[in-house]
């Protein structure tokens, strides 16, 4: 993985691990998912992305997390299987896939 890769992801990391809810890691989620579509709709890119996020956040422990992150990891891990599914079903990619 770049540096860029994994600087992109600690800044999606820490906006998940920083939500005040569930929903909004869903929300950050559906912006960061909209913007890569923008920028590259190819679905490689997005099933890539999410697969690296993912494994990212299976890294993380829960000693070292409060009880709200640890809920906001889960429910971005969830919600990224749910999008990479999206993803790989869907062709052409459009910004309204991930609404």
């Amino acid at each position: 993985m770049s540096t860029s890769t994994a600087k992109n992801h600690s800044v999606y990391l820490q906006k998940i691990l920083m939500a005040s809810s569930q929903e909004e890691v869903k929300q950050n989620l559906n912006a960061t998912f909209n913007s890569l579509v923008a920028q590259n709709p190819e679905k490689n890119i997005i099933i890539s992305f999410t697969a690296a996020l993912i494994d990212e956040l299976a890294l993380l422990s829960p000693t070292n997390k409060d009880a709200g992150q640890w809920s906001n990891i889960h429910m971005a891990r969830i919600y990224l299987h749910q999008m990479r599914k999206k993803a790989e079903a869907a062709f052409p990619l459009s910004l309204t896939t991930y609404v």
